[in-house]
C-alpha cells in the first residue's frame, strides 16, 4: 500500500529517511512498508509482528461473540484482529489505516509466515461455523429429545414412541402382532433395500 501522507511518521534525524515504528531502523537496506497513513515498518518487524498477532489470536477465545460485539459497538480495530486481518502497529494509538492488503503481506514476509497469516483470517469463520453446527444440534434436540440415529447408516433422528426401548439394534425388524412391528429404517436404507431387491430380479 502507498502512503498518502508521511508528515506522522518518524524520521531519522540524520538522514531524514523513515523510522520503522517498532525498531526505528531506517538504514537503507531496510524495505519498509507504509500504511494508508504513512506509518513505516520493516520486514522484520512485520513478520515478527504478524506471527505474534496469529498467536494471540488462537488463544482468543469465544471469538465469533466477541466479533459481533467489536462489530456492534463499531470497534474497527478490534474487529480486524480478531477476523485475523494485519493492521499498522499504531492502529488504536493514532492511526485509522486500514489493514494491509493480502498481496503486500505476501510479498514482504516469508512463506511461513503468510501461510500462518492465512490460517489466522480463517480462525473466524471457522469458529462461526462450529457455532452454528452447535446451535442447530441443539434446536434439534429440543425438538425430538428422545431421538435417535440409525445404528447401521447413521442416519437420523430417528423418533421413538414413549415408553419404547432405545436399543435399535436389538429390535430392528423384530416380528410382533400385524401393524406392531418396529420400524427403525431411514430413507437411505429403504433405498439400499429397493436396490438389492432390484438387483436380484435381473440375477
Amino acid at each position: 500500500m502507498g502512503s498518502a501522507s508521511t508528515t506522522s511518521a518518524q524520521t531519522c534525524l540524520t538522514c531524514s529517511r523513515p523510522e520503522c515504528v517498532v525498531c526505528s531502523e531506517s538504514e537503507d537496506s531496510v524495505v519498509l512498508i507504509q500504511c494508508d497513513e504513512g506509518h513505516p515498518i520493516c520486514q522484520v518487524c512485520l513478520d515478527k509482528y504478524i506471527l505474534s498477532n496469529v498467536k494471540k489470536l488462537r488463544e482468543t477465545d469465544y471469538l465469533p461473540a466477541k466479533a459481533e460485539t467489536a462489530q456492534i459497538s463499531e470497534d474497527g480495530a478490534t474487529l480486524a484482529f480478531l477476523r485475523g486481518a494485519c493492521s499498522c502497529p499504531l492502529r488504536g494509538h493514532g492511526c485509522g489505516a486500514a489493514p494491509f492488503g493480502d498481496r503486500l503481506i505476501a510479498l514482504n514476509v516469508s512463506d511461513l509466515t503468510f501461510a500462518e497469516y492465512s490460517e489466522g483470517k480463517a480462525l473466524l469463520p471457522i469458529a462461526r461455523k462450529v457455532d452454528q453446527v452447535v446451535q442447530e444440534g441443539s434446536e434439534l434436540a429440543l425438538l425430538m429429545p428422545n431421538a435417535r440415529m440409525c445404528a447401521r447408516c447413521h442416519y437420523g433422528p430417528v423418533e421413538l414412541a414413549a415408553g419404547s426401548c432405545n436399543d435399535l439394534t436389538m429390535h430392528h425388524g423384530e416380528v410382533r402382532a400385524p401393524g406392531r412391528a418396529p420400524d427403525t429404517h431411514s430413507p437411505s436404507e429403504d433405498a439400499m433395500d429397493s436396490g438389492a431387491i432390484a438387483s436380484s430380479r435381473f440375477s
